[in-house]
């Protein structure tokens, strides 16, 4: 099992006249190589989660284990979730920050110190594999993309980061009809492509169906 909560709760502010409680006695399991939805209203807990399974929260109280280790054991080292945990937000500006579409999604390898080649490699295999021809776009400036390609760019630089699961925070939300079904396209086909656990984010049910 890659990841399993067990009645986890979360509160923010805890002790605070502000407190809010973002999760409940939540329990849910994740196997690999399988498509999870999370389906839930604004202000649910959706964006808890997100954060809990990326290796950015741990739980105020219940158990999270990471492929059958508890999170919350002294020895276990986070950065073990966040290697091999990528987020695709819902605005893809919050995440593209490098000038040009090369080096924003080679920032990932070059973080871990990957050797150059393997870098290149790596962008170009990842933008290859959301549609974007990497002689094309490697030197294109990200300010002047459409906001379909900057969410492809995004995407390209979590694969470049050799996840085993990507978590889609509502990706499609501001796309219309074409760009969305481009989108879920893309990562069925990037499931089936690189063998990844999907957890795909919505506040309904209409994207959740078609994956």
């Amino acid at each position: 099992m890659l990841f399993e909560l067990r009645d986890v709760y979360h509160t923010y502010l805890r002790g605070t006249p502000f407190a809010v409680e973002a999760l409940h006695g939540l329990s849910l399991s994740i196997p690999d190589n399988l498509t999870v939805a999370l389906v839930g209203p604004t202000k649910s807990g959706k964006s808890t989660v997100v954060d809990l399974l990326a290796g950015l929260l741990k739980p105020a109280a219940g158990t999270f284990f990471f492929e059958g280790e508890d999170v919350g054991a002294p020895a276990f080292e986070i950065e073990r979730i966040r290697s091999v945990v990528g987020v695709v937000f819902q605005s893809p500006d919050t995440q593209i920050f490098e000038d040009t579409v090369g080096k924003d999604v080679s920032f990932g390898p070059r973080r871990k110190k990957v050797p150059l080649t393997e870098s290149r490699r790596l962008v170009q295999e990842s933008l290859e594999a959301v549609g974007l021809p990497y002689e094309d776009f490697r030197t294109r400036y990200t300010y002047a993309l459409s906001g379909g390609q900057k969410r492809r760019v995004a995407i390209a630089g979590v694969l470049a980061m050799q996840p085993k699961v990507i978590i889609f925070d509502e990706p499609t939300a501001g796309l219309d009809p074409r760009g969305r079904r481009e989108l879920l396209d893309l990562i069925v086909r990037l499931k089936q492509r690189h063998q990844l656990a999907i957890v795909y984010i919505s506040s309904g049910l209409e994207d959740v169906i078609e994956l």
